[in-house]
């Protein structure tokens, strides 16, 4: 009779530890997914903002707007503009999926304007690593230099 309750505890013993790893597996590909999601969310949002700063005749040609919320106020007031399709509440808002301020960075030097995501890990990473980036070209015709969007 020991030798029974010994295998049943044993059975019990191994199949917790197969449910606890199973469940962290899942936790672990839960968190996975809805970090991708959230990546893909602000890379298409940053997509059809800089659509819009590049097609709409907004701002001085030779520098954009001092902030990232001017420009918004006039790539909305274009009218052109359809809240329907042009999806980019998280930019309107001025923020990402994970709660953080979108960086707006102008190099007069390249005439480049930079909008950044700092992305899943919290760390600006100046366009690397995890960071969504999106620069525009600020000459005419305007145009969209480069994006960049995380393997994850």
């Amino acid at each position: 009779m020991g030798l029974f309750n010994r295998r049943i505890y044993l059975s019990f013993t191994y199949l917790s530890l197969a449910l606890a790893l199973s469940l962290t597996i899942a936790i672990w590909l839960g968190i996975r997914i809805r970090d991708r999601h959230r990546v893909y969310h602000m890379y298409q949002q940053l997509y059809f903002f800089g659509g819009r700063a590049c097609s709409s005749r907004i701002g001085d040609p030779v520098a954009p707007p001092a902030t990232l919320n001017h420009l918004a106020q006039l790539i909305t007031a274009s009218p052109t503009y359809d809240a329907a399709v042009d999806r980019m509440d998280l930019i309107l808002a001025g923020g990402d999926p994970w709660g953080q301020s979108l960086k707006y960075e102008w190099s007069p030097k390249h005439s480049e304007l930079r909008i950044r995501s700092i992305g899943p890990d919290q760390s600006d990473d100046h366009g690397l690593n995890d960071d969504i980036e999106l620069c525009i070209k600020w000459t005419r015709p305007r145009h969209i230099k480069y994006m960049t969007m995380p393997d994850i």
